[in-house]
């Protein structure tokens, strides 16, 4: 089961938009003038009542930057909340191949079942976040356990590209937003302000530096991209950084 556009659905959703230990990390590599284009939840039961296994080897945006030129350019970064242990194998894992963001001519097995060379599952434990390169070739593993894994994802993306969710606040809804999170749904005062952002239109250039790891709910762990050279990357605790 997949649920989009979370942050109209719950406000403990909303909370997750500007959570400071995974965002500083976010604008770390994107700079301040971003917003959440997609977000989602996922509900994988054990694959025995799921029926056939389907999903399939691919890159998140893979329409917006699968026609461009190599190396392809860095546009969005995916952050995921596991709310359930995956800290082992056979749980729905995610699985991802190293390095892979930067390989031109990839060609991922036709049976999603079937294993990539290279590639490797995430062991997250419950209450980790995960930051992933949406350009790193990635896939969920069949959930062979008891366990229904649960992980909530908030893809962050430059602001003057279109949101995939459609998201429907009331006004109402809107005008009790902060202004940080009115600009990581999607505002502005005008469209020239996605391209050519005014103060007002960017809030988060202007608020306090939260630092990484301020909460103590969730230790981080970060997915290759290029800075990290293409190695699983995971931090000491959010608490001690």
């Amino acid at each position: 089961m997949r649920l989009s556009g979370l942050a109209q659905r719950h406000p403990e959703f909303l909370d997750l938009v500007d959570l400071p230990a995974a965002l500083s990390l976010v604008t770390d590599v994107l700079g301040w003038n971003i917003f959440v284009y997609h977000s989602h939840l996922d509900v994988n039961t054990t694959s025995s009542t799921a029926g056939p296994f389907q999903y399939c080897w691919h890159q998140d945006m893979a329409g917006a930057i699968g026609p461009l030129a190599h190396p392809r350019p860095l546009l969005s970064i995916k952050v995921g909340y596991f709310l359930t242990d995956t800290s082992c194998p056979d749980r729905g894992n995610l699985w991802l191949v190293p390095g892979s963001h930067r390989r031109e001519g990839l060609t991922p097995p036709a049976d999603p079942a079937q294993a990539v060379e290279g590639a490797m599952p995430v062991l997250a434990p419950a209450g980790s976040a995960l930051l992933l390169d949406p350009r790193v070739w990635h896939t969920r593993g069949a959930n062979a356990s008891s366990v229904t894994r649960k992980v909530l994802f908030y893809a962050y993306a430059y602001r003057w590209l279109r949101p995939r969710d459609d998201l429907r606040l009331t006004d109402r809804q809107w005008a009790e937003l902060s202004p940080v999170h009115r600009q990581l749904l999607g505002g502005g005062d005008s469209l020239e302000g996605f391209y050519h952002p005014q103060e007002s239109d960017v809030p988060l250039r202007a608020a306090p530096a939260r630092g990484r790891g301020l909460c103590r709910r969730w230790s981080c762990w970060a997915a290759p991209w290029p800075r990290w050279r293409g190695s699983l990357w995971a931090a000491s605790s959010a608490t001690n950084r």
